[in-house]
């Protein structure tokens, strides 16, 4: 049986962050390169910031909730997506060593 879009975004709505009280899906972490082949399902979760530590068990949460409400015979790939780092602020006051606020 093949899944449908909708079946999946409803299996993946189930999936908490433990960081937030919201599910994986309304709170914008489940991208949109959800992909369908056949039994094989792929998808992104992008975590609210790098080395996320609950980024792992996310991951291994979604794919064994899709494969309890969808299908036992579902292929699963999670794929963790993290912010870029933000770049070092260049020095504003080149030759200045300190500043004193007042």
């Amino acid at each position: 049986m093949t899944p449908t879009k909708e079946q999946v975004i409803t299996a993946l709505s189930q999936v908490r962050y433990p960081g937030s009280r919201q599910d994986i899906v309304s709170s914008g972490m489940l991208q949109e390169d959800l992909k369908i082949e056949g039994n094989k399902v792929f998808f992104s979760i992008l975590f609210p910031k790098a080395h996320d530590p609950f980024s792992t068990s996310v991951v291994k949460a979604a794919e064994a909730t899709l494969k309890s409400f969808v299908s036992e015979d579902l292929e699963v790939k999670g794929t963790p997506l993290f912010p870029e780092p933000t770049p070092e602020p260049k020095n504003m006051l080149q030759g200045v060593k300190n500043i004193v606020a007042i």
